[in-house]
């Protein structure tokens, strides 16, 4: 819809999203996993992230005040892991297959201050368990018995450490093609705590 003459436009809602980008060699190591697998929508290796926090639909002060707060924090830095793969969800067919996340005492200290500090700025909690991973495909009408040679070959595949120096505030929005991903502020971590 076109705004009329000497009407501003008004900002709108942002589905946004805090995760940890992976540096350039993690990726690169994922994405040599992407493949082998027919009828499967791989992630570019740009995209790979693990997801902090989901935050929905988010009008943009709400955006303002919650990445003015974040920057206001001393966040420690983080150091992962990568091992394994999987498929999720545990029954039914799979829609993701993922790698999976070790040693994370830091990262769950991480993740519980960011969400303390969202339910703080008015977000509801998060219901879910933490489930740290990182989805390297969406899959449609593949089986577990398909997917057991990928799981089997790759089910030893193990990275890290890896230093991550930042988290990010992410705005996601859906395309026909996947999900598009913008970095709305990035938010250092500092050394360990």
């Amino acid at each position: 819809m076109a705004t009329a003459p000497g009407q501003q436009e008004t900002p709108r809602s942002q589905r946004l999203f805090l995760a940890l980008p992976l540096p350039e060699p993690a990726r690169a190591a994922l994405a040599a996993l992407c493949g082998g697998l027919p009828g499967v929508r791989w992630e570019p290796p740009g995209k790979l992230h693990l997801t902090l926090r989901f935050l929905g639909n988010t009008a943009p002060e709400q955006r303002t005040n919650l990445l003015a707060r974040l920057e206001a924090e001393r966040w420690p830095r983080v150091s992962l892991t990568l091992a394994g793969v999987g498929c999720s969800p545990p029954s039914g067919l799979p829609r993701t297959l993922w790698v999976g996340v070790a040693g994370l005492p830091d990262l769950r200290d991480l993740q519980a201050r960011l969400e303390a500090l969202v339910v703080a700025l008015g977000q509801p909690p998060e219901p879910r368990p933490f489930r740290p991973h990182v989805t390297l495909a969406r899959l449609k009408n593949l089986t577990r018995a398909q997917l057991q040679p990928y799981l089997a070959r790759h089910g030893a595949f193990h990275l890290g450490p890896i230093e991550v120096p930042a988290f990010g505030l992410y705005a996601s929005r859906t395309q026909p093609e996947g999900s598009v991903y913008t970095l709305e502020g990035r938010v250092p971590l500092g050394p360990p705590a």
